[in-house]
């Protein structure tokens, strides 16, 4: 069956800034009853982590839908806060095209026949390796010839990348509305990037 999560991403944090925003979204959350005020300290989740709360059905895109009603009961969902340097990819799912935001070129990174990787892909490989390693993470388009940063890429599709120094995973709840996801960019006060997948 496997566990499913939606994961809200801040790309524009620092490392040092992540912490105390962090902070700033689970008070607001917690406020809401979208998550326990408790974080666990242990489970097959490890410590750390939120259970949903009573005014979980805030967060969801279809509040009425079976599996956003029975969260509670079900004991699966969890929010993990992650900061950190990071990769966040869709996992089972498949990201792009890309399309650079100079000049307006998409390149394919997964062929849509085949569902296997293009010669594409090698360039955004390489430059999420980069950024992961501290670098910057950049794209030469294979159009312009512009470096454009992973972040700056318009990723079309519900598959994008993101990286960046905090996220927000929502394991095993119902999809999330755009309105949660909105006020959590509210509260950031950054540019933020949802991808999902499952594992």
């Amino acid at each position: 069956m496997g566990d499913a999560f939606e994961v809200v991403v801040d790309v524009e944090a620092s490392l040092d800034e992540a912490p105390g925003l962090a902070s700033t979204v689970l008070a607001w959350l917690t406020a809401e009853g979208i998550i326990d005020a408790v974080p666990t300290d242990g489970d097959v989740w490890g410590a750390g982590c939120y259970r949903p709360g009573r005014g979980h059905l805030f967060a969801a895109a279809h509040p009425d839908h079976p599996y956003a009603v029975g969260l509670l009961e079900s004991g699966l969902g969890r929010l993990k806060v992650v900061i950190g340097r990071k990769v966040f990819v869709p996992i089972q799912g498949e990201p792009g095209p890309a399309v650079c935001p100079l000049c307006g070129h998409a390149v394919t990174v997964i062929d849509p026949e085949t569902g296997m990787a293009t010669r594409e892909w090698e360039l955004f490989s390489d430059a999420l390796g980069d950024w992961y390693e501290g670098g910057s993470g950049t794209v030469a388009c294979p159009n312009c010839g512009s470096p454009v940063g992973i972040n700056e890429w318009r990723w079309q599709g519900d598959w994008p990348i993101a990286v960046g120094h905090l996220g927000f995973e929502f394991w095993n709840w119902p999809i999330l509305n755009a309105g949660l996801v909105s006020e959590i960019g509210l509260r950031l006060g950054h540019r933020v990037v949802v991808t999902r997948g499952k594992v």
